[in-house]
């Protein structure tokens, strides 16, 4: 049930990652900003991470509702995260990225912006930011324009705008689409997520950085291939969630999403023809033949590096 009192509900979750952890959380406690949340879901960490956000509960700086499992992996804890959520809005951060100064106030302000009546008929599920590299530069592409308003299936593959983004949604908008759960894979897809809630919804950017994006080695992106590989079934469900986008799509992109398809298919995972919504039937049928290339070129890669038997 979401509380009226809260307006942010931050969903992270972490393994092992303490130190970074806690660059995080100093951003958030910085602007001593009211109605905000922390939703942590500890996935077995064996470090210092327990005993650090007990502390930070008994400091009070910020509201914390933590969670703790035995590692699942972040497709289990995200999940929970947001399942968990109480504030109307809901924002995921990854464990070792973090907020800029006067992000908090800066979110807070645009989400009323966004709740004005001349927004109204455009169906918002809610605002997208930029984010920033390390180096302080924005990663990669901007929108067209501040205030432009689009979907997050309509941003990466039509408009082709790339590079990490920062999405507010409302949390029962995020609750609502949900991605499910697959038992003993850990590596879920996040556009899973973005892509169903733009089936019905679309969202307000702005050409504002909030966040720092930190890519650490021996991370999720570190050893993104072999996680691929072994969670197959997250793959597919985030390409037919792409290949059934309801409104406008490309045929060039939706072949894309249908050679992924099949290659992780291969990999082990599996799937009904009968979800495929019949229009793009004839492309998925026509995509197998590049997808077993798809799979055979990461094979050789994963075979290479001996990680696919890790």
């Amino acid at each position: 049930m979401l509380n009226k009192n809260k307006w942010l509900s931050i969903c992270i979750a972490t393994y092992n990652r303490s130190e970074l952890l806690k660059r995080l959380y100093d951003s958030i406690i910085s602007e001593n900003c009211k109605g905000i949340e922390m939703i942590i879901v500890n996935d077995g960490s064996t470090d210092e991470t327990e005993k650090m956000i007990i502390n930070w509960i008994d400091e009070k700086k910020v509201d914390i509702n933590y969670y703790s499992q035995i590692n699942k992996g972040r497709s289990s804890a995200l999940r929970k995260t947001i399942l968990n959520a109480k504030g109307k809005y809901s924002i995921i951060m990854d464990d070792d990225d973090y907020f800029i100064k006067g992000a908090l106030k800066r979110i807070k302000k645009s989400i009323i912006k966004s709740e004005r009546s001349k927004y109204k008929n455009n169906k918002l599920a809610g605002i997208c930011f930029l984010c920033l590299s390390e180096n302080g530069e924005v990663i990669l592409d901007n929108f067209p324009n501040n205030h432009h308003i689009s979907n997050f299936y309509k941003l990466r593959n039509l408009e082709n705008i790339n590079g990490d983004k920062k999405e507010i949604v409302k949390s029962f908008i995020l609750k609502e689409n949900i991605f499910p759960y697959f038992m003993n894979e850990k590596r879920v897809v996040t556009s899973t997520l973005w892509n169903k809630v733009s089936y019905n919804y679309n969202c307000l950017c702005f050409n504002d950085a909030i966040v720092v994006k930190r890519y650490i080695k021996g991370g999720m992106s570190d050893s993104l291939l072999s996680l691929k590989a072994k969670s197959p079934n997250y793959q597919i469900e985030d390409s037919i969630v792409a290949i059934n986008f309801p409104r406008k799509y490309s045929t060039i992109k939706t072949f894309k999403f249908s050679a992924i398809l099949w290659k992780y298919r291969i990999f082990g995972g599996r799937f009904n023809l009968n979800r495929i919504i019949r229009n793009r039937l004839p492309i998925v049928i026509l995509s197998l033949p590049f997808g077993f290339i798809l799979y055979v070129f990461d094979y050789i890669k994963l075979m290479s590096s001996n990680k696919l038997t890790e």
